[in-house]
């Protein structure tokens, strides 16, 4: 994890996360993250399931697989990210969630907790994908909803 903080320290003293490098830049990260990551992730994935799950294979192998797999897709997200800031015009909703960061990740991991854990309503892997997906997508919209909310009360 340091070595990832480190890296997040460099980017931002580059400005990389305030849209200062160019366009080219933004889609060789973009391309480069998603292009390399994408497939490293999705080896992964099929490792996983040829070695049915085995600890031993994923803590040599896979592991590290989907760990510089999920680094590089990282990237892939910052340059999108970028990109989107420099190109497209209505963006203060997701701004607004962003600065409202800590509170809307604690919210998901007492709501999250709430949900799927024992002390809850216990449903951790009794959900479904689709259901999973609509949980997911129903609480980024509430955030993004009282995100803008409250910051038109911040002020």
């Amino acid at each position: 994890m340091t070595g990832l903080i480190v890296i997040g320290i460099g980017l931002f003293k580059n400005n990389v996360f305030n849209a200062v490098p160019s366009t080219r830049f933004y889609g060789v990260l973009t391309l480069g993250g998603f292009g390399l990551g994408v497939p490293l992730v999705l080896f992964a994935i099929h490792e996983h399931f040829a070695a049915d799950w085995a600890l031993r294979r994923f803590l040599i192998v896979d592991g590290l697989a989907n760990y510089w797999s999920g680094f590089l897709v990282g990237l892939g997200w910052v340059g999108l990210t970028m990109l989107a800031c420099r190109h497209v015009r209505h963006l203060g909703a997701f701004a607004a969630v962003g600065r409202l960061s800590l509170t809307n990740y604690l919210f998901q991991s007492v709501l999250f907790t709430a949900i799927f854990y024992g002390h809850g309503l216990g449903l951790f892997a009794r959900v479904q994908r689709a259901g999973q997906l609509a949980v997911a997508v129903g609480v980024a919209a509430f955030e993004i909803v009282t995100s803008v909310l409250g910051r038109g009360t911040s002020r």
